[in-house]
């Protein structure tokens, strides 16, 4: 194993293990087969459209900041560079002419193209529709066309950028061009092309076929726009997943960042509501309230951002994928008020209702993405999501194990940084019982804690939660509630359970006693419900909830033994 980590093959495994974690993994990292294509251009381009999984995987290679994942702005990757199209009004010799040859040819053309603008914009007075026609083709054939083969290596936003071509083509796509220099605009144009194209030179197929992680290269477009920023909701794959609409007020990119980042898929479980609510939120009955409470304030890191994740805080109105619009004050009051006079708008990753002071607030993603860097339930996920990734995800496994590896992770990240911290945290989990034992029973926990006594409590899946939790108050048929958590053991009717007494001093059934404590832990009145007097996490109620459920009804199975 430590072999294998220090192996720039490993980087292929982090790399897969990152997409999966953030959500965006396919079934292939490379081309498949050994045709020549899969030898010059071995890694799929959907790889690229995630660069931050690069910049995360190769600081793992060098015991760096896995971290990195978490960057809201990454380094942009880009992969070796495609052939641009040859226009029918070319000739035929265009097609012999080598990728990097035939780019540089368009990119003069374009140039030329450009002179021949600028010519024009020098005449008085300008004839500013011809120049505008004559610029909207131009960027129709170079850009939307690809005729600089440049393909998704470049994202749109780039050449979009008010900087670049964003504000010469806004004008003469209907804003007011009164007064606008467009002889200045197309010389600047043209500075930028001169830029771009000794930046993209090292990216030839000519020149580069990266064969593992640690060949691949950076392109920093801010060289030539100083502020531009590659954020990692640029990509087409991402924004079309995460379309934001008039009614859905960003939640279905809240339910992404809980779910991927937090391991918190909200299973609506009834938590203690507050006093008030918030006025005019969908949240306002309680039986919503039980996802809303976290969903809401989590998408109001995204308020400005409408369709395709344009920003439109600069804007009076913000536009959403379904074609509508709002007033932008209007909009952004669905997360007013905040809790207190400290945090004026309800933003944030709640832990607590009852006390705020557990919870994390902020304004904007920048905010957001700093705190995913250090928060504990994104370092329990990516655990979570480790084991996940190399054993199986239907695979149980002891919290308190999960706990155990956590609690190392954390130590490595304090002793050696978070590079080391995954190397470590992998190899645990290669070397572990499960990992080695061919087709594992799937409810069994084969890993635990080292120091851990052999249990006698519930099945593994939600022992360590009801050990933290539970037992507490309800150690002995004699406490709170005649109920025994702390023995698993055949009841007198011949089912398993935990020993739970009725008013009359006998025993119930496992499911009963099942059916009691999820009535318990769901139950909307604060004085009923457990635990008592204490928050349990939401994640931890959450699995306890779903497998109270499965002791109540069985999940049915086939004849071959597949869940139905």
């Amino acid at each position: 194993v430590d072999r294998f980590i220090q192996d720039p093959r490993f980087g292929d495994t982090l790399l897969d293990f990152s997409l999966m974690f953030i959500g965006f993994r396919q079934d292939l990292l490379r081309t498949p087969g050994e045709g020549s294509d899969s030898k010059q251009r071995p890694y799929l381009p959907y790889v690229f459209a995630h660069p931050q999984t690069i910049r995360a995987s190769a600081e793992v290679l060098n015991n760096g900041d896995f971290f990195h994942l978490f960057d809201l702005h990454p380094d942009l990757y880009i992969e070796q560079l495609t052939r641009p199209n040859v226009g029918p009004d070319e000739p035929p010799e265009n097609e012999k002419l080598t990728a990097s040859q035939l780019r540089a040819l368009h990119f003069k053309k374009l140039q030329l193209e450009l002179d021949h603008l600028i010519a024009l914009a020098e005449k008085v007075p300008v004839p500013r529709d011809e120049v505008c026609q004559q610029f909207m083709t131009l960027v129709g054939t170079y850009v939307f066309s690809d005729f600089l083969g440049l393909g998704s290596s470049i994202p749109f936003n780039f050449f979009f950028s008010a900087d670049y071509y964003g504000k010469t083509y806004g004008i003469c796509s209907g804003a007011q061009s009164a007064g606008y220099d467009f002889k200045a605009a197309f010389t600047d144009i043209q500075k930028k092309n001169d830029l771009l194209f000794q930046a993209i030179l090292p990216f030839e197929s000519e020149v580069y076929h990266p064969s593992s992680l640690t060949q691949f290269k950076q392109l920093d477009l801010r060289t030539i726009i100083p502020s531009f920023h590659y954020s990692v909701f640029t990509d087409f794959s991402v924004a079309s997943v995460l379309a934001n609409s008039s009614t859905n007020y960003n939640r279905k990119r809240a339910a992404y960042i809980l779910k991927r980042f937090f391991c918190d898929d909200l299973t609506p479980v009834n938590v203690e509501t507050p006093a008030v609510h918030a006025g005019g939120q969908h949240a306002n009955s309680p039986s919503c309230f039980a996802c809303h409470y976290k969903l809401d304030p989590m998408a109001g890191f995204f308020r400005y951002y409408g369709t395709q994740f344009n920003e439109y805080s600069q804007s009076p109105t913000i536009f959403f994928d379904d074609g509508a619009s709002a007033k932008l004050a209007d909009y952004i009051k669905a997360w007013q008020p905040g809790p207190d006079a400290t945090h004026p708008d309800n933003i944030g990753y709640i832990r607590s209702i009852r006390d705020p002071s557990k919870n994390f607030y902020g304004s904007n993603l920048d905010d957001l993405f700093q705190f995913m860097k250090t928060a504990p339930e994104v370092r329990n996920c990516v655990v979570k999501r480790a084991y996940e990734y190399l054993v199986s995800p239907d695979q149980t496994v002891d919290g308190e194990y999960l706990d155990y590896l956590t609690q190392n992770f954390n130590d490595d990240i304090a002793r050696s940084g978070s590079g080391v911290g995954i190397k470590n945290l992998f190899k645990s989990i290669v070397l572990s019982k499960t990992f080695s034992t061919p087709n594992p029973d799937r409810d069994n926990c084969d890993d635990h804690n080292p120091g851990q006594k052999p249990r006698t409590t519930a099945p593994c899946k939600v022992a360590a939660i009801i050990s933290k939790n539970c037992v507490k108050c309800h150690q002995s048929t004699d406490d709170d509630g005649s109920l025994d958590l702390t023995q698993w053991q055949k009841l007198p009717d011949g089912s398993t359970g935990f020993l739970h007494l009725d008013s009359n001093r006998k025993p119930t059934s496992a499911t009963a006693t099942a059916q009691l404590m999820l009535d318990r832990i769901g139950d909307p009145n604060p004085e009923q419900r457990m635990p008592k007097g204490t928050e349990m996490p939401s994640q931890d109620r959450q699995q306890l909830y779903l497998w109270l459920n499965s002791v109540i009804s069985p999940p049915r199975s086939s004849l071959n033994g597949e869940v139905k």
